[in-house]
């Protein structure tokens, strides 16, 4: 399977628009891809996440319910990613296993794949 990936980004200085990058494409293949849709996380509680794939290298994750702080864990390491509204990784090496924790009860998308 075959993703394309768009990242827009721009800068602002003092409120205005400055110097915007052009868009940028990545294109990937995957040989699999799992994906969660409104996956609910309790506050305060660690949710490891059941995977098919060995190898993850793309993860996107949006948090899709009430605010709140989430922290990403791989591979079972006590340090973690920080987000409150996406998260985007491509190209990640050696990730087997992900869990979630979040300061607030909320749902999260999630959007996996590698083999």
């Amino acid at each position: 399977m075959s993703m394309q990936t768009s990242v827009q980004i721009r800068r602002w200085v003092s409120g205005d628009e400055v110097g915007r990058p052009a868009d940028l494409f990545l294109r990937r293949d995957y040989t699999i891809y799992q994906e969660y849709q409104a996956l609910p996380l309790a506050g305060g509680a660690k949710t490891d996440l059941t995977t098919i794939l060995t190898d993850i290298q793309y993860i996107y994750i949006k948090v899709a319910g009430a605010d709140a702080t989430i922290s990403l864990y791989k591979n079972l390491s006590p340090e973690s990613w920080r987000f409150s509204d996406y998260f985007l990784l491509i190209g990640g090496e050696d990730i087997d296993s992900l869990a979630l924790k979040t300061d607030a009860t909320t749902e999260v998308y999630i959007y996996i794949a590698g083999s």
